[in-house]
């Protein structure tokens, strides 16, 4: 275990992403976030991530406004496109230096050839609307040593 936690440091390292760890593992911090690509060059294909993120304030009983609800769009372009094996392993949305990691589903069936794949994150914090925050995108199945993505400056929508 310790072995693997010195190949991650490392690994993060060389990325040039600072972030400390601690005794459950690495966390990353606001800075080393914002620090994220906005593209992902993998064999040809170039992703990124599009992100549309608001709350409802629909009358409702009980608190005021519906957590965060964010819909990341992962696009790729050229060479093969979506792999098939495509998924996201983890959201952090960071907010000055408030930083939430989140998990992301795939909520529909994706076309066979899609070029662009929807994940929903549900539940996420209560921030105001009309602030803006980054949202980055840990991907799997896409071959990448480093598989991330940032999606800069969102605005939080408000839903009456």
């Amino acid at each position: 275990m310790r072995r693997l936690a010195a190949a991650t440091l490392l690994a993060c390292a060389a990325c040039g992403q600072p972030e400390r760890a601690t005794s459950r593992g690495v966390v990353r911090t606001a800075d080393s976030l914002r620090a994220v690509a906005t593209e992902l060059r993998v064999a040809g294909t170039i992703f990124t991530a599009e992100v549309e993120a608001w709350r409802s304030f629909q009358p409702l009983v009980g608190a005021p406004g519906d957590p965060l609800i964010a819909v990341v769009r992962v696009r790729g372009e050229g060479g093969a496109g979506i792999p098939g094996a495509l998924a996201v392993d983890s959201v952090w949305l960071v907010r000055g230096a408030d930083v939430v990691q989140g998990v992301a589903r795939e909520e529909q069936p994706r076309d066979r050839d899609a070029l662009t794949v929807e994940f929903v994150l549900r539940d996420g914090p209560r921030w105001p609307p009309g602030d803006s925050i980054d949202v980055i995108v840990a991907l799997s199945g896409v071959g990448a040593p480093v598989p991330v993505v940032r999606a800069p400056r969102v605005a939080i929508a408000r839903v009456d």
